[in-house]
């Protein structure tokens, strides 16, 4: 087998190529350490009850509120996190939504004002409810839901803040689009 020049060339780059993208893979990976013991968490069962959990008394509309909350999990980047979350009321309060929140309820039902909508979340309901918004939550007597919180991303981010500016995300929501 002869070897050329520009085959020899070839092969050199080809490995320095494969051997930079290695070094830099692996100095990607330390940086998300978690990334490299994901397996120890993998098939392992384990207890995360839920714990008291307070808001701003700013925020809270009416009644005395007890809260109950547990992040269950939470992806390497800390980027997304999930967990249970529990009112026992009666109350009303304001919350803030910081990131993204995907929700599912799982007991109780709650009323909720968002966006200039009224509707009542009840078991087996699911919503969704975006950054820089408020809603106003009333219980009546207890709601249990699952959620996951996700940063929506700066494209998206900057994308809600042009429509806001236009005044078109109060249409895209009136109209349920």
């Amino acid at each position: 087998m002869v070897v050329t020049l520009e085959g020899f060339i070839g092969y050199f780059l080809a490995g320095f190529v494969a051997a930079l993208a290695t070094v830099l893979f692996a100095r990607a990976v330390r940086v998300k350490d978690g990334f490299l013991r994901y397996k120890q968490v993998l098939a392992r069962p384990s207890s995360v009850p839920l714990g008291l959990w307070e808001i701003s008394s700013s925020q809270i509309i009416s009644g005395s509120p007890v809260f109950h909350s547990n992040t269950f999990g939470r992806s390497y980047d800390g980027t997304t996190s999930s967990g249970l979350w529990e009112c026992i009321g009666p109350a009303e309060f304001t919350w803030q939504y910081g990131i993204d929140e995907t929700i599912y309820i799982l007991e109780g039902s709650a009323e909720i004002e968002y966006l200039g909508r009224s509707f009542t979340l009840r078991p087996g309901d699911c919503t969704h409810f975006a950054a820089r918004t408020v809603a106003r939550w009333a219980v009546r007597e207890r709601v249990k839901k699952s959620y996951t919180l996700y940063e929506p991303g700066q494209v998206v981010r900057k994308m809600r803040r042009i429509m806001r500016l236009l005044g078109i995300d109060g249409m895209l929501a009136a109209s349920g689009k």
